[in-house]
């Protein structure tokens, strides 16, 4: 077993970031080793409750992190149309394309061309043999 050294480097006084370090693994999987082997630890993994933050730094995809994160990007996306409208139709960014198109509502040409090959590109893939 790989981890057949853990509780040596325990009684040794060794922390949990060493051991990491030692056997080049996730702080989790050293964890996981730990509780296999009966040995406590000071080490506790951080909680992140369900919602956009869960989404974003964890990754949960559970239906109420998928909310949050919709509402949260629907929020951002009134925002910053805001911020366009404000602007004549021009993103008041550097970078245009297809994602200042959709997410800034912007209406120069290059986040227009973008769209449109974007949209062009979808309907080739779904257009029904006929």
């Amino acid at each position: 077993m790989k981890h057949e050294l853990l509780p040596l480097f325990v009684a040794a006084g060794l922390s949990d970031s060493r051991i990491v370090r030692h056997y080049g693994v996730a702080p989790l999987t050293v964890l996981r080793w730990r509780k296999a082997e009966g040995l406590a630890t000071q080490w506790k993994p951080k909680v992140v409750e369900h919602g956009e933050s869960a989404y974003k730094k964890r990754g949960c995809r559970c239906d109420v992190c998928r909310a949050a994160n919709t509402k949260a990007q629907q929020t951002g996306n009134v925002r910053r149309r805001a911020l366009t409208e404000a602007n004549g139709g021009i993103a008041p960014i550097a970078r245009h394309g297809l994602s200042t198109g959709r997410n800034w509502g912007c209406w120069c040409e290059v986040c227009r061309g973008a769209i449109k090959a974007a949209n062009d590109a979808w309907t080739a893939t779904h257009r029904r043999a006929g």
